[in-house]
C-alpha cells in the first residue's frame, strides 16, 4: 500500500512539472512527438491537436485520482485527496498565467476536475472488483 502513496506523490510532482513548463518546451515536445507520427502533416493540417491539452490535463488528473483512491482507504482521507487534487488544478492554472508561453483557462481546470472524477471512479471500480472480491472470497 505504501508504494501507491509514493507513486501518487511522484505523479503529483510529474503533473506539476508537465503543467508548468514554459510554452516553448511544450511546443518542442509537440514537434518531437509529431516527428514520430507517420501522418504528422495531415494531423497538423487538420489541427487535431487544437484541444489536445484538455486530454493531457484530464489524463494526468485521472491517474492522480485513481492513485489517490487506491492509496487512501478511509472516506475522510479520500475527501481530502479529492479536495487536494481539485486545489492542485486551481493552483497549476493560476501559475500557468505567469509561465511564459502558457495561459490559465477555466476549461483546463474543468478537464482536471473531470479527470479526477474519472480516476476516482476507476479507482473505486478496481478496489471493489479486484480487492473486494479477494476479501469476500476469503470469508472475511
Amino acid at each position: 500500500m505504501r508504494w501507491i502513496k509514493v507513486a501518487f506523490w511522484v505523479a503529483v510532482i510529474v503533473t506539476a512539472i508537465v503543467l508548468l513548463v514554459p510554452g516553448v518546451t511544450v511546443l518542442a515536445a509537440k514537434v518531437w512527438v509529431a516527428s514520430w507520427l507517420p501522418m504528422a502533416a495531415a494531423l497538423d493540417a487538420a489541427d487535431v491537436t487544437e484541444h489536445a491539452d484538455k486530454l493531457v490535463h484530464a489524463s494526468l488528473f485521472a491517474i492522480l485520482g485513481a492513485l489517490g483512491m487506491r492509496g487512501w482507504q478511509q472516506a475522510d482521507q479520500r475527501w481530502r485527496v479529492l479536495a487536494f487534487l481539485l486545489g492542485l488544478g486551481v493552483v497549476t492554472e493560476a501559475l500557468q498565467a505567469i509561465v511564459p508561453g502558457r495561459s490559465a483557462s477555466i476549461w483546463d481546470w474543468l478537464a482536471d476536475a473531470i479527470g479526477v472524477l474519472l480516476g476516482f471512479g476507476f479507482g473505486t471500480r478496481v478496489v471493489r472488483q479486484y480487492f473486494g472480491m479477494t476479501v469476500l472470497s476469503k470469508g472475511v
